[in-house]
Order: C-alpha cells, then sequence, then structure tokens
C-alpha cells in the first residue's frame, strides 16, 4: 500500500471541507486520562516579605528604645552619704568643695523663721547663755521671720583647731543682701551663733557714748586704720587711730590706741593692710574727747565668734548690763 504523506492527507481534508464531505479526522487524539495539567509558575509574594520585614524592624526598635528607657530610669551616679544632698558646692578659700549639708540648711531656716526668742533660742549655739542676752536685744529690735531665697554653705573654718567642727554659712535674702552665719557641729546636729550674726553687744554705741567719762565696754565692730586725729587725739606720733564700724549704724565712730599700748603689736598685725577687720575691742570715754571718739582699751580677739564651750557660762564682760 502506497504510503500518503501527511501534505496529502491536509490537502484531501481541505478539499472535502470545501465540498461539503463530512471527514472524520484521521488525527489521532490523546487520551483524557493521559493529560498533563500544568500548574501555572510560582510567584514570589514581595509585598508579604516586605511587610514582614517591616513589623521585624519595628518590634526591635520598640524592644530597644523600651530596654533604653528602663536603663535611664535608674540613678547610676554613687548614692551622697545620709545628711548631704550634692545639689551645689562652693568652697572655702585654702578648703576643698564641701556638698551642702542638708540638716545644717533646715537648722538655719527654721533659725531665721522663728518670730519669738524661745523658738530663736532653741536652733541657737550657747542656748543657755545667750537666752538672756537675747530677751534683752529684742526689746529694742524687732524680731522678724526672714525667708531666705538660699542657704549655701560656704566652707569649714579650720583656723581654731577644735573638736567640734564650725561651718561658714551664707542666707541669700535678696540680690544685694546676704546674711553670714557661723555654724557649729556636735554630735551631728547643727546650731547657728547668734551672737555673731547680729554682732551683740551689751550696749548700743550711742548709748554708751553719752556714759561718764571712764566708763568701759567691750563691742563687736570692724575695725579699719584711718587717719582722722583732733580734739584730745590730735597727735597721730602718739597714736593708732582705727576707724570704728558698729553693726546698724551708719555714722562711724574713731578709736585710738596708743603706741605704748602692750596690746598694740597684737592688734596692728590683725588689721594689716585689710578693710573692716571684725574684731571684739574694749572701748573707753575719755574727757577731752570728741563727741565720735573713743580710747582702745584692750583687745579681746580678731572675730565674732567665741569659742567657748556651749554649756559654759560666759565670762564677766559678756553678760554686761545695758
Amino acid at each position: 500500500m502506497p504510503r500518503i504523506r501527511s501534505r496529502d492527507v491536509d490537502r484531501r481534508l481541505a478539499m472535502d471541507a470545501k465540498l461539503g464531505v463530512h471527514v472524520i479526522s484521521t488525527k489521532r487524539r490523546r487520551p483524557s486520562w493521559d493529560k498533563v495539567v500544568e500548574s501555572p509558575p510560582k510567584k514570589k509574594n514581595v509585598w508579604l516579605t516586605t511587610c514582614a520585614l517591616v513589623r521585624l524592624a519595628i518590634s526591635g526598635a520598640v524592644i530597644l528604645i523600651a530596654g533604653f528607657a528602663i536603663f535611664l530610669s535608674y540613678d547610676t551616679k554613687p548614692e551622697a552619704p545620709r545628711g548631704e544632698s550634692p545639689v551645689s558646692k562652693a568652697s572655702l578659700k585654702g578648703h576643698g568643695p564641701l556638698d551642702i549639708l542638708q540638716d545644717a540648711t533646715r537648722v538655719i531656716e527654721h533659725y531665721l523663721a522663728a518670730t519669738s526668742v524661745e523658738d530663736k533660742v532653741y536652733y541657737a549655739r550657747r542656748a543657755r547663755v545667750v537666752r538672756p542676752l537675747m530677751e534683752r536685744y529684742y526689746q529694742s529690735q524687732p524680731l522678724q521671720a526672714v525667708t531666705p531665697k538660699a542657704v549655701k554653705i560656704v566652707g569649714k573654718m579650720d583656723d581654731l583647731n577644735r573638736n567640734h567642727p564650725l561651718y561658714l554659712a551664707a542666707a541669700v535674702i535678696a540680690k544685694d543682701h546676704v546674711i553670714p552665719l557661723i555654724l557649729e557641729e556636735r554630735e551631728g546636729c547643727y546650731r547657728v551663733d547668734w551672737e555673731s550674726q547680729v554682732g551683740y553687744s551689751p550696749m548700743p554705741i550711742d548709748k554708751f557714748l553719752v556714759k561718764p567719762f571712764g566708763q568701759r565696754m567691750w563691742f563687736r565692730l570692724y575695725a579699719t586704720v584711718s587717719d582722722y586725729y583732733n580734739y584730745t587725739y590730735s597727735d597721730a606720733k602718739s597714736y593708732l587711730c582705727i576707724k570704728l564700724d558698729f553693726p546698724g549704724r551708719l555714722e562711724p565712730c574713731y578709736g585710738y590706741l596708743s603706741y605704748d599700748h602692750p596690746q598694740y603689736q597684737a592688734i596692728r598685725s590683725q588689721l594689716g593692710t585689710r578693710k573692716r577687720v571684725p574684731m571684739i575691742l574694749n572701748l573707753e570715754c575719755e574727757e577731752g574727747r570728741g563727741t565720735n571718739q573713743l580710747l582702745v582699751s584692750s583687745f579681746e580677739q580678731a572675730r565674732w565668734f567665741v569659742d567657748q564651750d556651749p554649756d559654759a557660762y560666759a565670762p564677766a564682760w559678756s553678760l554686761a548690763q545695758y
């Protein structure tokens, strides 16, 4: 049987289709069970992958931020010793820095806020001694409460070489008004030296100036070398002139110290070239003097602070009457 080429078959089929003859295709069909179902190609879901990565990054950032916040919530600085505050530091010339003492600051605030002798003497050094002095002093001076804007412990006073430490403090009342204070520490308790704070003297200088001649009395004052010579004390070769400034008094007085006085060298060395040196001096009224002139009778000390045991009674010159 002659072999029929595929081109001939295709040509006959095309011709039969034109003539309308139904021809069964000789093309072999693939059985249904032999069909291969091809699945569409898998596409990578880029959007889902991106979202997952973004969520992971956000979660990590949140964890880091939370951990850093917890770390900051803890104070990594060493704790200050009990009774001290690291709020502010200052130094006294020649001494190291000293933290502000919370207990001392609290005592100063209560001391300045007191409006009665009973309240004020509770926070005062040498309470038994200063109570009667306070009672007399505040008969002529108003006792008013003062609220400081700030209280600073300036430094420790080591020059007295004593067992109980002394601290120099400053209560800032206004920009140009500062109250200097001396505190004594005993067994963890702080007390203010009232006598040096008010510049206490047993008598106002104005009352003493009208006393009879020959009267002597000690005073807390500021001393400065001066050159005012007049009346009885007109000889600059015989006397050293000292300008005397008294607490609460605007006008100064002038004291005269004889060059032959046994304490001349001690007083002169304390004065040096400084201005307004705090001192306790015994003064005397002499006949023929001017209304603001006084003779320097003796020298007590070159500071207002009296270094005595707080339970001891003051010497006679501390209890002088008005």
